[in-house]
C-alpha cells in the first residue's frame, strides 16, 4: 500500500508513469517450493494478495 504523488503520461506514448509520495520498500526475493512438496505452481498470471502476507511469506505458500 502507497500514497500515490501524481500520475504522469511518460514521454508521448501510451504508458503511465506512477510517483509516490515516500520512496518504496524493497521486499527480498520468495522462493517457489516445487510441487510435490509445494502446495502454490509458478504464478502465470497476475494474482492478489494482502500486504501482511507478502511480508511474512518465505515462499510462494505463504503468499497465496
Amino acid at each position: 500500500m502507497a500514497a500515490v504523488k501524481d500520475i504522469l503520461l511518460w514521454k508521448d506514448g501510451p504508458k503511465y508513469v506512477l510517483n509516490f509520495r515516500r520512496p518504496a520498500t524493497e521486499i527480498g526475493p520468495i522462493r517457489l517450493v516445487p510441487k510435490p512438496n509445494g502446495a502454490v505452481k509458478a504464478p502465470q498470471a497476475p494474482r492478489y494478495t494482502s500486504y501482511a502476507r507478502l511480508t511474512q511469506a518465505t515462499n510462494l505458500d505463504g503468499v497465496f
